[in-house]
């Protein structure tokens, strides 16, 4: 590894795990089997943070945070990588605190799509208005449309994340009211599908899906590790 990285936890002990273990695969599909990436973690208790998600309370949050985020600068990360999609709401304040390249999920989303013909993303997993917004403005910006599961079907999946699947649980029942999910989805419109929450990968995988389906997780961990084993004089602030 040619750079350390410093890792923001997200909501969930499942999810900053899973992030982690995706950072690592990219790491070995570079350099070769037992490797690993050079990653400095601080995650706050996941019942607090989903505490000030819950309320709005984004500046306490970012408040909470920032001693651990100076803390993974002091020990050497050269640049940090937001552990959930809704951290992206207070990432521009990690940027302005620690002047490090910010790694979200929004940005490698964007630039998986603009490949494709997809003109329309459904998103799944998002729980908070100021997160949906701030996935629409971005994507709006390369051209892209969103589409969101709407009520009972939001409520539905928040609680596979939050009951489940937070805790590492994958019931059937939930993998099928998921891809029903997935299939109205499509049905409405939807040309592709990215889940913000990596545990909602636990229960579908992208061979399950008639639509593209992508994890945010796993694009922001290939774009992070790129990045870190760039030589120096090849990496650019395009996150």
């Amino acid at each position: 590894m040619k750079k350390c990285l410093g890792l923001i936890g997200g909501s969930s002990a499942s999810g900053t795990a899973l992030l982690t273990d995706y950072l690592r695969e990219e790491v070995e599909d570079q350099l070769g089997r037992g490797q690993a990436p050079e990653l400095i973690t601080y995650s706050l208790n996941p019942q607090e943070v989903c505490q000030h998600l819950r309320r709005d309370e984004w500046p306490k949050l970012a408040a909470r945070l920032a001693p651990g985020v100076k803390g993974i600068v002091t020990a050497g990360a050269k640049a940090l990588i937001l552990g959930s999609s809704t951290l992206q709401i207070i990432g521009t304040q990690f940027t302005e605190q620690t002047g490090l390249p910010i790694f979200g999920m929004i940005g490698p989303v964007i630039d998986e799509v603009r490949h494709t013909e997809i003109r329309c993303l459904a998103l799944v997993g998002t729980r908070y208005r100021s997160e949906e917004e701030t996935w629409r403005t971005q994507l709006r910006e390369a051209g892209i449309e969103l589409a969101l599961p709407l009520g009972a079907d939001r409520e539905l999946v928040t609680e596979m994340i939050d009951q489940e699947l937070a805790y590492g649980l994958c019931r059937e029942p939930s993998r099928v009211n998921l891809m029903r999910l997935l299939i109205a989805l499509g049905g409405s419109g939807a040309q592709g599908v990215v889940f913000t929450q990596p545990e909602l990968s636990l229960l579908v995988e992208p061979a399950d899906c008639k639509l593209p389906l992508w994890s945010a997780s796993r694009l922001c961990a290939r774009r992070a590790i790129g990045w870190a084993l760039m030589a120096e004089d090849e990496q650019t602030e395009s996150l």
